[in-house]
């Protein structure tokens, strides 16, 4: 039986971090966490400034797992590659791939592949979809990502490129849009047990997406936002369709939005009657609870 493999995980007490520790643990694998805060279960260093310790630590592992902010991991690349031996795992998780593309070149001795998993770490993989980059595959990425499929993660193989234009539309824009309501619901004027009375479904998820924001480091969207260089332009389209929106209403043109809802619809093609289940299972869900009398047949009619 061969020897379980030797696992980093740099920032292993983060969301991402903490979950690939979880799961090479439950594997046996010999497994260090590595972070830079006090209350870290493993060994408290700065992976830009590693101590003697953390430099062995790495010469011997078989996987090394970067779970850290971008700048961090930018800086910390060079550090980490100088002391891995030939054939080591280097597992890269930010949200944003084209960041390290231009320090990944020059590596052929290592296998290195990047994943993002596009939903809350605390949830369960089983169902749940997984980005994948492989820059240098080879056995011990094919066991890595096999940990993730055991659990039942759905692995999509993509580019960097193609990564980071796919999540400026499913996380920048959208965590955009989002953060946009919440601002301007605070500048509304209506109290939240006010908007809780008085919401209807789609406000109810709404404002529940954005409390959802609230949980993460405002980091995690800030990285998102700033370093994906296709948010830029998934942020300006959504101030764009805003203002067409605006202009539709503002001008007295009920044609006009009409086709920008009639738009709308036509994106979807064959995906539309799925989103719409979806949605009314959603709904149904939120009028089964103590307050559903609050819930009135013209929130219904909003469905």
């Amino acid at each position: 039986m061969n020897a379980p493999e030797r696992y980093v995980v740099v920032g292993g007490a983060g969301a991402v971090g903490a979950m690939i520790t979880e799961l090479a643990r439950s594997r046996g694998m010999d497994t260090l966490v590595v972070d830079s805060t006090s209350a870290v279960d493993g060994l408290r260093a700065d992976i830009t400034a590693p101590t003697e310790e953390l430099r062995k630590a790495l010469e011997s592992a078989d996987v090394v797992v970067l779970a850290v902010p971008e700048d961090v991991a930018v800086a910390a690349l060079p550090v980490i590659t100088a002391g891995l031996r030939p054939g080591t795992l280097l597992v890269e998780t930010l949200s944003v791939k084209t960041v390290l593309t231009p320090h990944l070149c020059g590596h052929q001795d290592i296998e290195i592949v990047g994943i993002n998993p596009l939903f809350a770490p605390s949830l369960d993989l089983h169902g749940r979809s997984i980005a994948v980059v492989e820059t240098g595959s080879g056995p011990r990425s094919e066991r890595f990502l096999r940990l993730l499929t055991d659990r039942g993660a759905r692995l999509l193989y993509t580019t960097a490129d193609e990564h980071d234009h796919a999540a400026a539309t499913t996380q920048a824009l959208t965590h955009a849009a989002v953060l946009s309501y919440g601002l301007a619901l605070s500048h509304s004027g209506c109290e939240m047990t006010t908007l809780r009375d008085f919401a209807t479904p789609p406000s109810t998820m709404l404002t529940a997406l954005l409390a959802r924001m609230t949980v993460n480091r405002p980091e995690v969207y800030w990285d998102i936002q700033s370093r994906n260089p296709h948010a830029r332009r998934a942020r300006a389209e959504l101030a764009e369709s805003l203002r067409s929106i605006a202009s539709a209403v503002e001008s007295d043109d009920p044609a006009q939005f009409a086709a920008h809802l009639a738009t709308v619809e036509t994106a979807f093609g064959d995906h539309l009657q799925w989103y719409q289940r979806i949605c009314a299972d959603t709904f149904t869900g939120l009028t089964d609870g103590p307050e559903s009398d609050l819930i009135t047949t013209e929130v219904t009619a909003d469905d």
